[in-house]
């Protein structure tokens, strides 16, 4: 028999950006302010095009925040492995 543990978690996946200057000269339409505000306002109009441009270049490090871990406590459920073929 084949017990199966689930662990449910929130996780939080940070992802840094480098972005030069030279970048947004070469391939941003706008100025660095208004790409400031783009990035940072998911209202803006240019929002996506700002996201876009991040996806183009990929980020440089990421780091994980495990909240679940922070605020004490996730869910479990433990079941037996219905598909195990083992017997």
């Amino acid at each position: 028999m084949r017990v199966v543990c689930r662990e449910y978690h929130q996780v939080t996946r940070i992802m840094f950006y480098e972005i030069e200057d030279i970048v947004l000269e070469n391939d941003w339409e706008g100025t660095k302010e208004e790409f400031e505000d783009a990035i940072s306002d998911e209202a803006h109009p240019r929002h996506d095009d700002a996201v876009e441009l991040m996806y183009q270049y990929g980020h440089d490090d990421e780091d994980e925040d495990w909240v679940t871990d922070r605020k004490g406590g996730f869910d479990v459920d433990w079941s037996i492995d219905e598909d195990d073929n083992s017997n």
